[in-house]
């Protein structure tokens, strides 16, 4: 298999997490939302791939303080 034919859950591409969070009913998973997210200090690269380990656990940390 070719390096980008593989699943990479620490450097993901924003547009696949997106689709596989919105394939899995969440509903606020959008361009925008994620946006939003890395402005509010979301692990997201430059290069818009996301650590999904890493962006789930900013995740559960905004959500236990009420963010």
């Amino acid at each position: 298999m070719a390096d980008r034919d593989q699943l990479s859950l620490t450097a993901m591409p924003s547009e696949l997490l997106l689709r596989l969070l919105k394939q899995n009913g969440a509903q606020y998973a959008t361009e925008e939302a994620l946006a939003a997210d890395r402005e509010a200090g979301a692990p997201i690269a430059d290069d818009g791939t996301v650590n999904l380990v890493a962006y789930a656990a900013w995740l559960a940390r905004r959500m236990a303080h009420g963010a």
